[in-house]
């Protein structure tokens, strides 16, 4: 009886005093500092146990009291850690390191620093799971905390890739891009005015020679080169005549003369 009473006592002794792993835990307290200063601060470091990354988004780290607490958020990776800063209100005397999860109060991870069944570290060193996530605890000389942030990048999510849809011909771009081209007739300077056909002009002739054209009557011309042309045929015209009449005038006196020499020989 008294051997059943002293196994039962070193058990619950145990379990109400010892470092906890819990079995269904995801994340435990892996190793801290407890000793920090201005320059070198409390802090914390998590460990993931599972295949997978956890969101720790909410989480909370409190010492024993309720009030001084720090806020987690992002991802712990699959077998890595995460640092949290403390903010040097760990008690330098000996204080718990309690992980909830977010919106509960129930422990994920709790321990007992600076008691008999945690190592004593002190400044420039840490006390952490030997080896990581396990059970047993040991002083590290040199601190090793580190923190994984990798997995705090979303996943991408992959894009659809678009189905192209058919290209419109060079033809049809040109047409829809452009604006319609005039056509080739619209382009073009003006035409010149058409000249007169023979007909036209010979009808003009007889008209001319017949009486009813010595009238003055006007007349539209048909071209500015017909209206041009006009002055010069009468200048000739008056030459012509002025020189057939001294011609005449000049074969009458010839005549005229002609006639009186005999007469003036034989008086």
């Amino acid at each position: 009886m008294p051997r059943i009473f002293v196994f039962a006592t070193a058990i619950t002794f145990f379990l109400l005093f010892s470092p906890q792993v819990f079995a269904d835990s995801e994340i435990v307290i892996n190793e801290f500092y407890a000793l920090g200063g201005s320059e070198n601060p409390d802090w914390v470091e998590l460990y993931n146990m599972t295949d997978s990354k956890v969101d720790i988004e909410g989480w909370q780290i409190k010492d024993e009291t309720e009030s001084n607490k720090i806020i987690l958020g992002g991802y712990v990776c699959s077998h890595s850690f995460r640092k949290f800063t403390f903010s040097n209100r760990l008690n330098n005397g000996g204080d718990k390191i309690r992980l909830f999860k977010s919106g509960s109060d129930q422990t994920v991870d709790e321990l007992t620093y600076f008691s008999q069944s945690m190592p004593t570290h002190i400044q420039g060193q840490s006390t952490g799971r030997s080896p990581d996530g396990s059970g047993s605890w040991i002083v590290l000389s040199t601190p090793t905390p580190s923190d994984d942030t990798s997995c705090d990048q979303p996943t991408p999510t992959p894009t659809p890739t678009p189905t192209p849809s058919p290209s419109p011909s060079p033809t049809q771009t040109s047409s829809t891009a452009k604006s319609p081209s005039p056509s080739p007739i619209s382009t073009k300077s003006p035409s010149p005015t058409p000249k007169p056909s023979p007909k036209v002009l010979a009808e003009k002739d007889s008209q001319s020679s017949t009486p009813s054209a010595q009238q003055e009557t006007p007349s539209p011309s048909p071209s500015p080169s017909a209206e041009n042309s006009s002055p010069k045929f009468k200048v000739a015209g008056l030459l012509s005549g002025t020189g057939l009449a001294l011609i005449g005038v000049s074969f009458a006196l010839y005549l005229w003369y002609s006639k009186r020499l005999p007469k003036n020989e034989n008086p």
